[in-house]
């Protein structure tokens, strides 16, 4: 079920890539259901810019359904392409754990999900 914001429980799709992905993958399963529990799946549409450069992260975010693309902008023009991502890959944390602002854009390439971690 998805709510007015785009979130829904994580259940078993999340519960299945945490497996797969470091560190989780070393959890046992009743932790692993645990983690399920406490993070939410946002999606987002093709295009969407999941958050810009130079602003604050509040949520670190592990990619879930197809990817995203990674531009660093050094004016308002298209941007230089860094990198794209797909399922397990993760963006936000450095950030965060440095408390400085993002120094790469993020876009939705396509209709995508982000697993949300609460911190």
């Amino acid at each position: 079920m998805v709510d007015e914001r785009g979130h829904t429980d994580a259940g078993r799709s999340v519960k299945a890539l945490l497996k797969t992905v470091r560190p989780f993958s070393a959890s046992a399963d009743e932790e692993i259901a645990g983690i399920s529990r406490s993070v939410m799946e946002q999606f987002y549409h093709e295009g969407t810019l999941i958050f810009k450069q130079g602003k604050m992260m509040s949520t670190p975010c592990t990619l879930s359904r197809p990817g995203v693309r990674l531009r660093l902008y050094e004016d308002d023009e298209g941007g230089m392409l860094k990198e794209y991502s797909g399922p397990g890959d993760d963006f936000g944390a450095l950030g965060i754990i440095m408390d400085t602002r993002a120094n790469l854009s993020v876009e939705a390439l396509e209709d995508t999900a982000c697993i949300l971690f609460p911190i």
